[in-house]
């Protein structure tokens, strides 16, 4: 599968709080995706030499010197960068700490609690193209002292949704023990997918869409529910063929309901 953003703006400040120059370069920038086993390189000839002037000061206030520094689709691969989803960056570089000597007559200065400092703002508009992506979450539970469970005979839990996003999405939970281990699923495969919302020509959204999905509820599945110590839920995102640009807009809605049919045995006695 493939995930990539439209567009990326990473803006940079670099920031020399040094009463010194110093010059530097920082090369094989790379992001990386542990998870998914990605490496992406950034590409740009902006960070192969830098050149920073010294920090000025009056009295014993400091005023940092500025590198601005900006990646985007048309200067470096930022969208390719960030569309890896890292979750750690290597580099590998030099920085040169008064490169021209003493040129201020022995007034170069560093402070307590100043040096050099990296500021970030990477602007990300929500379009996209992928073919899929997955969203993971755990939740820690435990329904083994709950004894009404034993009462339950059958029957469905249903879950009632409404998608007004561009894309399907396909459900599955899975029961973990105490090991760790999945020792069942909830949700049946082939009738686990919510359909995304009426699109027009743009892959707008015009309508939501509503689905019900059932979880059939047996014995089996309730005592599997008594072993079970967390449930690991898995959206797969479904997006239309192509795959053409997908825009996320803030009116956009994901909405669930949860309803239990189930059959309850009641104890009665009599006199």
């Amino acid at each position: 599968s493939g995930f990539m953003l439209n567009s990326v703006n990473m803006n940079f400040k670099i920031l020399n709080e040094f009463g010194a120059e110093f010059t530097g370069s920082l090369t094989d920038i790379k992001a990386i995706n542990t998870a998914d086993n990605k490496v992406v390189t950034l590409n740009n000839n902006q960070l192969n030499t830098l050149n920073i002037n010294r920090a000025t000061r009056s009295g014993n206030v400091i005023t940092a010197s500025e590198k601005p520094l900006q990646f985007n689709n048309a200067n470096s691969n930022a969208a390719a960068f960030i569309s890896c989803l890292p979750d750690k960056l290597t580099y590998q570089g030099s920085i040169n700490l008064n490169p021209l000597g003493n040129i201020s007559a022995y007034n170069d200065f560093a402070y307590y609690n100043t040096g050099v400092r990296i500021l970030a703002d990477i602007i990300i508009p929500l379009k996209f193209s992928a073919n899929y992506f997955s969203l993971q979450s755990d939740a820690d539970i435990d329904f083994s002292e709950i004894k009404q469970l034993d009462n339950v005979k059958g029957g469905n839990f249903v879950i009632l949704a409404t998608n007004g996003y561009p894309f399907d999405a396909r459900l599955q939970a899975y029961m973990l023990n105490a090991q760790n281990q999945v020792i069942d699923s909830l949700f049946i495969n082939g009738a686990n997918t919510l359909a995304r919302g009426q699109l027009n020509s743009q892959n707008i959204v015009v309508s939501p869409s509503s689905s019900k999905i059932y979880v059939p509820v047996s014995t089996d599945k309730i005592a599997n529910l008594k072993k079970c110590r967390r449930i690991r839920i898995i959206t797969k995102v479904l997006v239309p063929p192509g795959p053409p640009d997908i825009e996320i807009r803030e009116n956009y809605e994901f909405d669930i309901n949860v309803v239990a049919e189930l059959t309850y045995k009641i104890a009665t006695s009599g006199n």
